[in-house]
């Protein structure tokens, strides 16, 4: 019971620190949208500052949360914003390389972004033709 009540409380403490973010949340997508990656990268991180490190249970739920926010925001769901988000608000996600992987093909979807390990968890078991890290 106790464990449950903790981890709703965690759920709610998230949910409130993403609405206190939706306001550095929309400069974030346009630098992920307009810029490069490295300047959205560097502001994401520096908003991280001030953060805490989340324990790996605290990181997963605000992954979940983040998840939520991502499926409402305009132009539908996006692996690159939900990275963004998370090294925003959390300062261990923000010392963990951001990765980019590219297809040729160029069409929307034909990509895919990921946190810390070199290759994609994107179960999908995918090739790309070049992984940008910043």
């Amino acid at each position: 019971m106790r464990a449950r009540l903790r981890r709703a409380a965690g759920l709610w403490r998230d949910a409130f620190a993403v609405l206190l973010f939706l306001r550095h949340a929309l400069i974030l997508e346009r630098l992920r949208v307009g810029a490069g990656p490295r300047p959205a990268v560097q502001f994401a991180r520096g908003l991280a500052k001030g953060r805490s490190v989340r324990s790996a249970a605290a990181r997963q739920s605000l992954r979940h949360i983040i998840a939520i926010v991502d499926r409402c925001w305009t132009g539908g769901p996006n692996c690159y914003r939900r990275v963004l988000f998370e090294v925003a608000m959390d300062r261990g996600a923000a010392g963990e390389l951001v990765h980019l992987g590219l297809d040729d093909s160029g069409e929307i979807g034909s990509g895919h972004a990921w946190l810390g390990a070199s290759t994609a968890p994107d179960g999908g078991g995918r090739s790309y033709k070049a992984i940008i890290s910043v």
